[in-house]
């Protein structure tokens, strides 16, 4: 059940960054507290699956932040796609965004997933990934080609996925130790 609901965070972290983040803190801070200690643990938990725990949702946060590009990599395509506009617009508590557009080779302008200025002057080919038939509306809105983005989401999903899998194998273990003993 746990595993269902940090997927559907992940994957409204495609979407929206800030809100996924927030949704997969939630949901990994109540399965922790609910789940962990409360079900299986009945109270207190060893130093080591919290520290795991902890460790795994910090890693699996930091890599849904760039989950957009490993999904990218691996369903989408990779066109050359030119600078069209940069613009800037208020955010929440005054901060101001920029967004960098760019013109897809089918000819739709579709902003770039990640918020930030453009990588080239207007009219540049840029390198971008994007999902085949997106109108760039849903979760999956083009990025630009990066290794490291690429690297580092993999590393977090699977550094996150590891610890929390390492979370769960020592609860199991603790669980057995906490059982008591038939008496004979």
């Amino acid at each position: 059940m746990l595993l269902v609901l940090v997927v559907g965070a992940g994957m409204i972290a495609v979407g929206n960054v800030g809100i996924g983040a927030v949704m997969l803190a939630v949901v990994l801070t109540c399965g922790y507290t609910l789940i962990l200690r409360k079900w299986i643990l009945h109270g207190r938990a060893p130093r080591a699956v919290w520290v795991g725990f902890l460790l795994g949702a910090v890693l699996l946060l930091a890599g849904s932040v760039r989950f957009t590009n490993v999904y990218l990599t691996w369903f989408g395509t990779e066109v050359v796609g030119t600078v069209a506009d940069e613009s800037t617009s208020p955010g929440a508590h005054g901060h101001q965004y920029t967004q960098c557009v760019v013109l897809l080779p089918d000819g739709t302008r579709q902003e770039l997933a990640v918020t930030g200025p453009c990588p080239a002057p207007r009219g540049t080919g840029v390198d971008v990934l994007q999902m085949p038939g997106s109108d760039g509306l849903g979760f999956f809105r083009p990025v630009l080609t990066s290794v490291a983005g690429y690297w580092w989401g993999l590393a977090g999903l699977l550094g996150g996925l590891g610890g929390l899998g390492t979370t769960v194998a020592l609860t199991v273990r603790e669980a057995k130790a906490r059982r008591p003993k038939p008496s004979a």
